[in-house]
């Protein structure tokens, strides 16, 4: 019963210690055309949607800083396809970089 609204930007924890990543990214391959046939129910014109996944290659931490950024962006009008590309290429603040590189360190060896 679910009528995809609007487009989705996931970012999700490191592939590196939990298997969110791909289970959420089976969900979305299982499901695309579904959601798409509900969304063209109410809003015939609608080619596609946009259901972006990231690997925040961090957890909880750089997680929520990642999380309030793109917020940040998305207000200031930020398209999802942009904002998926800046926060993969590491684009964004340097506090947040930082903070990234050493959960992504420390990380190194564990998997739930």
């Amino acid at each position: 019963n679910i009528i995809m609204e609007k487009d989705i930007l996931a970012i999700l924890g490191s592939q590196k210690i939990s298997n969110t990543f791909e289970y959420a990214d089976s969900v979305r391959k299982e499901n695309y055309n579904h959601y798409l046939s509900k969304r063209q129910e109410k809003h015939a014109d609608e080619k596609n949607i946009q259901i972006e996944l990231i690997d925040s290659k961090t957890a909880s931490l750089g997680m929520g800083l990642l999380v309030k950024e793109a917020a940040e962006k998305i207000e200031k009008g930020w398209g999802i396809k942009k904002l998926k590309d800046y926060i993969e290429r590491g684009d964004y603040d340097k506090g947040v970089s930082q903070i990234l590189e050493w959960q992504e360190q420390t990380m190194n060896g564990i998997k739930l």
